[in-house]
Order: structure tokens, then sequence, then C-alpha cells
């Protein structure tokens, strides 16, 4: 995906691809989802109050791995990261927006967008503790595709319980 706009309901919506340039953007907000998931994860910060996270340096380089931020009235809103599966797939690795922006509507539109822009196969993931991420996800795919998604759920190298959903877009 090379960038888009995107209005529903009057939310205005865009997705910018990650450049050097907004490269620091991305990194602050990544530390805004590690903290929003703390609660979830249990995770904390390391003794410089940072939470490490050394994937996302494969986000500026990897073949196919996509980071996009999402702006909301031309202002950072949170991001998208995706790259491919491997089912050959398209996955969301990551998807955060900012708790401000929550319910209004800003992140259905980030997430349709992105779904939208390149039909096929995705795979998306999520804790299922995480109180926002189901019901949302689940809404999501259901717009893009009806009931026809599926869905399980696996166990990652850390032991931690996902829920995967494969919808085919059109």
């Amino acid at each position: 995906m090379s960038g888009g706009t995107g209005t529903s309901g009057g939310v205005d919506v865009e997705l910018v691809p990650v450049d050097d340039r907004s490269w620091p953007v991305l990194e602050r907000l990544v530390q805004l989802e590690r903290h929003d998931l703390s609660e979830v994860t249990g995770e904390l910060p390391d003794d410089d109050g940072g939470f490490a996270d050394r994937r996302i340096e494969r986000w500026r380089s990897e073949p196919g791995f996509e980071a996009l931020l999402v702006l909301h009235d031309g202002l950072p809103a949170g991001f998208v990261l995706t790259r491919p599966f491997d089912d050959g797939s398209s996955f969301v690795h990551s998807f955060f927006v900012m708790r401000g922006l929550r319910r209004l509507g800003v992140g259905r539109r980030a997430a349709l967008d992105v779904l939208r822009s390149r039909p096929g196969r995705w795979s998306i993931s999520f804790l299922e503790e995480n109180p926002g991420a189901s019901p949302f996800w689940r809404e999501v795919v259901r717009e893009v595709a009806g009931p026809a998604y599926e869905e399980s759920r696996r166990t990652a190298p850390d032991g931690r319980e996902f829920t995967f959903l494969v919808v085919d877009v059109p």
C-alpha cells in the first residue's frame, strides 16, 4: 500500500508509509502500544523507562514488510505494521490507535483501508484478553467478508495464546 485517504462518517484517516523522517514518530507510537498492551501482557519497561522492541527494525529493511502511520486530521493517530505471513497471506502484525481516538471510527477506517488496499488473503492476530481487539477485529472482518472468515487459536513461542482471523478480501 502506498498510502491513501479515507473518510467514513466524517472521519478523516490517511495511511502514510513510514520513511526515515517519520521513523521516530513510529518508534514513539510503538512505545505507547507496548504500554497499552502491558495491561494484558504484564510486560514492564526497561530500567530506562522504555519498552525494548527490537522487532520493529525489520520493518525498515525486510522485503514485503510495510510500516504505515495512521493520520487523523493530519496528525499521528496510530500505526499499522504488515508483512507476508508463512501461509502466503498478508499479515497485520501490529495495529494501534491512540486511546483518545478509539470508538470514533478512526481505527475501523484505517483497518478497512489497509485490508482493501491489497485484495487477497489476510491474517490478523490479537490477544483475546485485549478487551478492545477482539470485538474490533471481528467487526472489521465481517464488514469486509460477511461471515466468511476462519478463526483459530495459536500459541506463540513465548507461550501466549493468540486468536487468528483469516479472511479473503475481494
